[in-house]
């Protein structure tokens, strides 16, 4: 199990692992997110503020889209040459810009076997399209290369968690994703459905299937997770593992907290999490993040000059 995380109270020799670090990775929903507390983005923000005196960068690794993202990133004011993590790994892109460092797609022919296996199943399935080549006016004034494509026997809704649009179609009707599917997320209503659907899907070794909540699961393509995006941008920066510390809460941040340099777990954090990393902080979600900002500053202060 992780240690918590060290404080003022702590032996000085504990925060000089956290004097190493140059980036700091964060999870968005379940960690940095905290609709309850409305001043955690001044807070946030002045501790990135003083990090960025002592050469620590900062960036989010999350599942979200970019459309789900954009709000988040004008209050998190990060550079406009920053590179973000989205689709838990799928896709690494900078900041406004939308240049691409990294994708990693779901093949066309694997997405139309998966669409045909699974059009006689209770559930609602979105398929998410990155398509950076398409001009910006198919994109029904969204300002972004994102379409989610949907198929339902269960209802259909307007928008999805990242208040996108859904473009419903007929089980037979598939379009040409080409290399830009990043994602499919399936609602499921019950767990027959559930055990149904991994026995269809157990034999196509491109992706691969994770539980996100009770209802739903996510099929990313294999290769893909937050590690290996943050793998991406190390080659693009210079720095090394060991001067990355991640912060997340839930199983789809667990190779990021297992990878990193220091990985530290929100308290209430998954079991996969926790198992993951180090350290665990004593708040939950972003007043703990708060805390590792702060503690980091003071222990890059005390070591490094």
């Amino acid at each position: 199990m992780p240690k918590e995380l060290p404080d003022d109270n702590s032996p000085i020799d504990q925060l000089r692992p956290f004097s190493n670090v140059r980036l700091i990775i964060a999870d968005l929903d379940g960690t940095l997110l905290n609709p309850e507390d409305p001043h955690i983005w001044d807070n946030f923000n002045t501790q990135i503020r003083s990090n960025k005196h002592y050469k620590v960068k900062f960036t989010i690794a999350t599942g979200r889209t970019l459309h789900g993202v954009k709000n988040f990133l004008k209050k998190l004011n990060l550079p406009k040459n920053r590179p973000i993590i989205l689709y838990n790994g799928s896709l690494v892109i900078f900041r406004d810009s939308n240049i691409l460092l990294f994708k990693k797609n779901i093949p066309s022919e694997i997405f139309e076997k998966i669409i045909k296996k699974l059009s006689n199943e209770s559930i609602q399935l979105l398929a998410y399209i990155y398509d950076e080549t398409l001009p910006f006016e198919d994109f029904s004034n969204v300002d972004d290369p994102e379409i989610v494509f949907g198929w339902s026997n269960i209802g259909q809704i307007q928008k999805e968690f990242n208040q996108m649009n859904i473009r419903w179609k007929e089980w037979d009707d598939i379009p040409d994703t080409y290399n830009s599917l990043l994602a499919i997320l399936i609602r499921i209503d019950d767990k027959k459905t559930l055990t149904n659907i991994k026995r269809k899907l157990k034999d196509f070794p491109e992706i691969t299937i994770t539980k996100s909540g009770s209802q739903y699961l996510e099929i990313r393509p294999t290769g893909s997770n937050k590690a290996i995006a943050a793998e991406q941008i190390l080659k693009k920066i210079g720095y090394t593992r060991e001067e990355v510390l991640s912060i997340g809460d839930n199983d789809n941040d667990a190779e990021l907290l297992e990878w990193s340099g220091i990985g530290v777990a929100v308290k209430g954090a998954s079991k996969k999490a926790l198992n993951a990393c180090k350290y665990v902080t004593k708040y939950n979600s972003a007043s703990g993040v708060v805390g590792v900002l702060r503690l980091v500053k003071e222990s890059r202060r005390y070591f490094s000059g």
